[in-house]
């Protein structure tokens, strides 16, 4: 594995976050310590693209952590990271909201491998790191969710397929998206004609892309 560092310091992230949004210094450092752990495997796992490592504070975890802002995450929620991947947003998101209960869920060993490793280098409280598909862990995690969150994984179909089974009644799925959805949304909707979706634009203050957006999606009771 390479031993490659941050090549951007929490400073970075200090300077893109808006002056609302504050963390201190104990989740900085843990932010770092997740970057190099990042950079660290990513030569083996491929965790984010090469051409990404030199903008993985606002690539990856001011994106991951700009969740917060639409306030759609209680601070005790119990979450599921749906193909957590490299843990974004899921392991960002702990960090900078410690009450959070979170599941990581990926179906691919080596990043299971990294989670679990980076669970417990960061010695991140009430998070577990579930190895498996999405469609299998109904049975163990049925009604279990608050909140589903989702960074560039699926369709919107196949994310709600997945994500209703194990949300709570009220519970919802937080979809990270970006571009044109059109067909996504005929998909989702001719499937599911009564859901009810609703797209949240970030504030422009967390200097987050124009085109980038979350697709949330609330199960209701019947």
């Amino acid at each position: 594995m390479s031993n490659k560092k941050a090549s951007q310091p929490v400073s970075e992230l200090v300077q893109i976050l808006p002056e609302s949004f504050k963390l201190d210094a104990s989740q900085l450092e843990l932010l770092n310590a997740y970057i190099d752990l990042i950079l660290k495997w990513n030569s083996k796992v491929r965790l984010i693209s090469s051409a990404d490592e030199s903008r993985i504070v606002k690539r990856h975890i001011v994106e991951s952590l700009v969740l917060v802002s639409i306030n759609r995450i209680a601070p005790d929620a119990e979450v599921l990271d749906l193909g957590a991947g490299a843990g974004l947003p899921g392991i960002p998101l702990k960090i900078a909201i410690p009450s959070l209960r979170m599941t990581l869920l990926d179906s691919r060993r080596m990043k299971s491998l990294f989670l679990e490793e980076a669970v417990k280098s960061l010695r991140l409280s009430d998070t577990q790191v579930v190895h498996d598909r999405a469609e299998k862990i109904v049975e163990k995690f049925s009604g279990k969710f608050d909140c589903v969150v989702a960074r560039a994984v699926s369709s919107l179909y196949n994310l709600w397929q997945w994500s209703s089974p194990v949300l709570k009644n009220g519970g919802a799925l937080l979809a990270q998206k970006g571009g044109e959805l059109s067909k996504e949304m005929e998909e989702l909707l001719t499937a599911y004609p009564n859901l009810q979706t609703e797209k949240l634009e970030y504030d422009p203050a967390w200097q987050v892309e124009p085109s980038r957006f979350v697709i949330a999606i609330k199960k209701e009771t019947p």
